[in-house]
């Protein structure tokens, strides 16, 4: 009987697996890189960034999956967020400890780009958009980067043009990152945090401040002193509460596991 279920539980295996396979549309390789980011863009199109080669990298591929734009800047560091609008494409990004912000035209060619500089290391840079034709940037160091000395975060207000309309940055006296920011119509920030806890370990959590930057509350997450873990992406719900998804770790009777969560 125990045989008769293993059969049973390994065909059921097997054809989850078939059905996996079964449910993928598309899948195409583009070389040796990482993609960061994805956004759905144009009729069934998308486009995705990333590092390609140590350097910045961002296509577009229309509904038949063929490259119709390609980004390539002579700059190190990484496309970590992107937004579309009027035919064009934001991109948000670090390069040398710096943070970029670029608007590119469907043809690949640069309508505006401009680096800005903190007093820490900015290495991931996410992208929120508000009323218009506005967006918020929020640059911090990277979760995996504690040793990297000092950490805070800093936030760019800016229009499609590329105008600049405010910007503040925060220093923390510990280390901090948040690679996780959404806002609501008010302009709350909610951002998942990665901060440094007990033992040296990373602890997750979530908080919020609003729209001049003013902190409001911050709560803890799935956290095990023991392990560490790391809020890795924020949305709202329908009223507005963040609702973040990250690592932890706990023990098995195999050892050390990484598991996911969502919040």
């Amino acid at each position: 009987m125990y045989r008769y279920f293993f059969l049973l539980l390994a065909a059921a295996i097997l054809y989850g697996c078939n059905k996996t396979e079964d449910n993928i549309l598309w899948q195409g390789f583009f070389g040796e890189g990482k993609a960061l980011a994805v956004k759905a863009a144009g009729d069934s199109g998308f486009v995705s960034g990333g590092i390609m080669g140590g350097k910045q990298y961002m296509m577009f591929l229309d509904e038949k999956r063929n490259i119709t734009m390609e980004y390539k800047p002579e700059r190190s560091g990484s496309i970590t967020s992107i937004m579309t609008s009027a035919a064009s494409f934001v991109a948000a990004g670090s390069t040398d400890g710096k943070m970029s912000l670029t608007r590119v035209d469907s043809e690949g060619m640069v309508v505006w780009d401009t680096l800005f500089t903190a007093d820490f290391r900015i290495d991931h840079v996410s992208l929120s958009s508000s009323a218009g034709e506005n967006f918020l940037a929020v640059g911090t160091v990277a979760p995996d980067s504690v040793s990297a000395g000092s950490s805070g975060l800093c936030f760019i207000w800016f229009n499609l043009s590329g105008s600049i309309t405010a910007r503040k940055d925060i220093a923390f006296p510990s280390f901090a990152s948040a690679k996780a920011v959404a806002t609501d119509n008010a302009g709350n920030i909610s951002l998942g945090f990665s901060k440094l806890g007990t033992g040296g370990n990373l602890k997750a959590t979530v908080a919020k401040y609003n729209s001049l930057v003013q902190f409001l509350w911050e709560k803890e997450l799935y956290n095990n002193p023991a392990f560490g873990s790391a809020s890795l992406a924020i949305t709202l719900d329908g009223s507005d509460n963040p609702v973040v998804a990250g690592r932890t770790g706990m023990m098995t009777s195999g050892g050390y596991e990484t598991n996911a969560f969502v919040a």
